[in-house]
């Protein structure tokens, strides 16, 4: 049985009516317009601002993913919709203290999925590539990392969703040349498509050309790395946790994990390095640091000695 209900389309989910019983409080009227600083979209999602009551300021946000043109479902094999379904299931319920999500509707019709989220704006990470987060920023999402990992602690359950999670082996491998060439048949080219293999194409300039073919071969079947891993603790894996699929509200000790498009029961460390290579480009807290706090956080959060 379902944790949370789904609407039948976007339209239905934005109706004042729904809103109503969703946000627990009466909504007169609703507009929506095109919210045009959501950022890039490698999966060419839309965006909308919902104005709730002649609001000047969008109360809440939708993101609408057309299946035939989300590269990252097509690489992972979702056939789901994971984003709705780890809310749906509940599965997002279970974040709590310094993690959380921002997901209070959903809808899926037959082309396309949508979620909504307050609008958290003013919350989310500077870009990356301009600059570094702060270094409380920083901490706050190890912080974050660590108790999601915690509550998901080589927990059973998780091995009971293995058709809607995606897994240790797709993420390893959802960028390989091959699964390129998947997501080219299935729906064509696209501009992270092409950029990720010029990446593929460029690395035996960067490397080794050895070790850029034995990173190829394991992209291409990383089964050797998932059967490695399999001997060490799991956990429940956001696997994309960068500055853009991130919100800090510092006021209340807060990291809004969003994006949760390919959940997979994997090793914390999966999430760590991705925050650690991604979220801290300009160094403003060295990388031992941040691990080093990690460790402590997931310690204390586990109920152990954090020293």
């Amino acid at each position: 049985m379902a944790a949370h209900d789904v609407y039948g389309s976007l339209d239905e989910l934005l109706s004042a009516e729904a809103l109503t019983e969703i946000l627990r409080r009466p909504i007169r009227s609703v507009r929506r317009e095109p919210f045009t600083t959501a950022g890039y979209s490698s999966t060419e999602a839309a965006f909308e601002a919902v104005h709730l009551d002649g609001g000047a300021s969008p109360s809440l946000i939708s993101k609408t993913v057309q299946r035939g043109r989300d590269w990252v479902a097509i690489a992972t094999h979702d056939a789901v919709d994971r984003e709705v379904w780890a809310w749906e299931a509940g599965l997002l319920d279970r974040l709590h203290g310094p993690a959380a999500h921002a997901v209070v509707g959903a809808a899926r019709d037959d082309a396309t999925y949508s979620i909504l989220m307050p609008d958290l704006s003013r919350h989310l990470l500077p870009d990356e590539h301009v600059a570094s987060s702060s270094p409380a920023q920083q901490m706050q999402v190890v912080e974050a990392l660590a108790a999601l990992h915690a509550e998901f602690w080589a927990d059973d359950a998780l091995g009971e969703h293995g058709r809607e999670l995606s897994s240790l082996a797709l993420q390893v491998g959802h960028t390989s040349p091959s699964s390129l060439e998947r997501v080219r048949r299935q729906m064509g080219t696209s501009a992270i498509v092409e950029w990720i293999s010029q990446g593929w194409e460029q690395l035996p300039e960067i490397v080794d050309p050895g070790i850029a073919h034995d990173i190829r071969a394991l992209a291409d079947d990383p089964g050797p790395v998932a059967t490695a891993a399999a001997r060490l603790p799991q956990t429940l894996s956001h696997t994309d946790p960068r500055p853009a699929n991130l919100a800090v509200d510092t006021a209340r000790g807060r990291v809004y994990f969003l994006d949760w498009a390919r959940p997979a029961p994997a090793l914390p460390a999966y999430d760590l390095l991705y925050w650690v290579f991604t979220g801290d480009r300009h160094l403003a807290v060295p990388r031992e640091a941040l691990i080093d706090a990690y460790a402590r956080a997931l310690a204390r959060a586990r109920g152990g000695d954090d020293t």
